[in-house]
């Protein structure tokens, strides 16, 4: 299975107080994630299944992802993809859909900057996606370890 992990674009910044669930996309968050999703849909990505974390910021990104891809099945929403959740429990959701080919991820950090330095056994280095990154991830047949290979990463600057 291929597995993308997609952090969502720059967000509203969270006012004193405010509800860290509902910031949105910001224009250049939106245009970033345009970027990257365009190039990764030019290179054959069209995964079956999207699922998403609950938040506002995710689920646009989400959106976007799906019109960028030419998705037409629904985004699922899945707690397990909040930033306070922990790689173990995405790796659970994760195979639920191991019957999956291509399978997208949308969520937050810090959640997928460790999901990734666990996947890819980084071993005392951390890895930071920035949002509107989107790493592919080849986790092979879904056991019950969390693993993969890092097959490319992508980022608004790199898509300039």
């Amino acid at each position: 299975m291929l597995l993308f992990i997609l952090r969502h674009g720059e967000a509203e910044s969270s006012p004193p107080g405010g509800n860290d669930a509902g910031r949105r996309l910001t224009p250049a968050g939106k245009q970033g994630l345009r970027r990257v999703l365009a190039r990764a849909a030019a290179s054959g990505v069209k995964p079956e299944t999207v699922l998403m974390s609950p938040y506002v910021r995710a689920r646009e990104t989400a959106e976007i992802a799906r019109e960028e891809l030419g998705l037409t099945g629904p985004a699922l929403t899945s707690n397990a993809l909040l930033p306070e959740s922990h790689p173990e429990s995405v790796w659970d959701e994760v195979r639920i859909h191991a019957q999956s080919s291509q399978l997208l991820l949308v969520g937050h950090n810090p959640l997928f900057s460790d999901m990734l330095t666990v996947l890819l056994a980084a071993g005392g280095y951390s890895i930071d996606l920035k949002p509107a990154g989107l790493a592919c991830v080849d986790v092979g047949t879904v056991g019950a370890q969390l693993r993969g290979r890092l097959v490319w990463l992508l980022t608004p600057e790199v898509c300039g």
